[in-house]
């Protein structure tokens, strides 16, 4: 979906980047009250930060039709129709959809803007 009006992560100024994980910390707090960065749905990987772009690839092979579309263009899980399947990780371009080992659910960014927050250079924005 290419609507100018979605609600989305966005990295700006990579270079500013000090891949000190603040992003990734913030996330895995949030969802799983952790501060372990493997929780995160936001990833610095190889030099990147890796983060949802809302492309909808994970809702189109969700078999229990369990992640939508909200109307400001985000994609989110339906934790009680989730089956923990992870087919929607399996086809995420950007890696981001993760699991954790205590939950059956799978979890992906929702454009919370914690991350952002937590980003002290503002390498990462949202664009809505």
């Amino acid at each position: 979906m290419e609507d100018k009006s979605m609600k989305r992560l966005i990295v700006k100024n990579i270079q500013n980047c000090t891949g000190c994980g603040s992003c990734e910390r913030a996330c895995a707090k949030a969802y799983y009250k952790t501060e372990d960065r493997e929780y995160s749905c936001i990833r610095i990987m190889d030099a990147q930060i890796r983060v949802c772009t809302q492309c909808g690839k994970c809702a189109d092979v969700c078999p229990m039709e369990a992640i939508r579309q909200n109307p400001q263009g985000v994609y989110m899980i339906d934790r009680k129709a989730c089956i923990g399947c992870l087919a929607c990780a399996d086809i995420c371009p950007a890696d981001v959809i993760c699991k954790s080992h205590d939950n059956i659910f799978a979890t992906k960014c929702t454009a919370c803007g914690l991350c952002v927050r937590a980003c002290e250079n503002g390498v990462i924005q949202i664009e809505s």
